[in-house]
Order: structure tokens, then sequence, then C-alpha cells
């Protein structure tokens, strides 16, 4: 049994994809109903509610792509491939609503 062999931690992804997809979804929820005071805000409520979106749905992707029976290397590079965008939308994001 190795550290990096995602096969073994089959249960935490299980778990974690869970987690997170139900979060997900009580986010939209929330976002949905609330979606009208969060548009109207001038503040950065409209982007910070796309962020934790989009967090939320990397960690649910991320957790199913290491349940996808791969290499390490392969599943690296996926999860970089998501990452990269995302780190780079986000900071973008942060940077134009610094005060």
């Amino acid at each position: 049994m190795h550290g990096n062999d995602p096969a073994t931690w089959a249960a935490f992804f299980t778990a974690v994809t869970g987690a997170a997809a139900a979060l997900v979804g009580l986010l939209f929820v929330a976002v949905s109903i609330n979606l009208d005071n969060i548009l109207k805000s001038k503040t950065m409520l409209p982007a910070r509610a796309a962020e934790t979106l989009a967090v939320l749905l990397f960690v649910v992707i991320s957790s199913a792509l290491a349940l996808v029976p791969q290499d390490v290397e392969l599943l690296g590079a996926e999860i970089l491939v998501i990452a990269v965008p995302l780190t780079a939308i986000t900071v973008r994001s942060q940077l134009d609503i610094r005060p």
C-alpha cells in the first residue's frame, strides 16, 4: 500500500464527493432564493457567490476524477488543467473587488 495510490483512498474520495455535492446543492438553492438581493448588491456578493460555487464544484470534480481508475500522473494533470484557470479567475476577481 502506497500513499499516492488513489485506489486506497476510494472511500475518502467517495465521502468528499458526496459531501461537496450536497454543499453545492445547498449553496445553489440559497443563491437562487436570494438571487435578486445578490444581484442588486453593488458590493462583491455576485463574484463571491460565483467563486464559492466554482470552488465547491472543483472539489466535486477533482474528487470524482480521483475515483476513476487511472495513472496518478494523469490525475494530477487533469486536476492541474482545472485548477489553473480557476485560480486565475479567483485571483482576478479578488483583485477587482479589492477596496
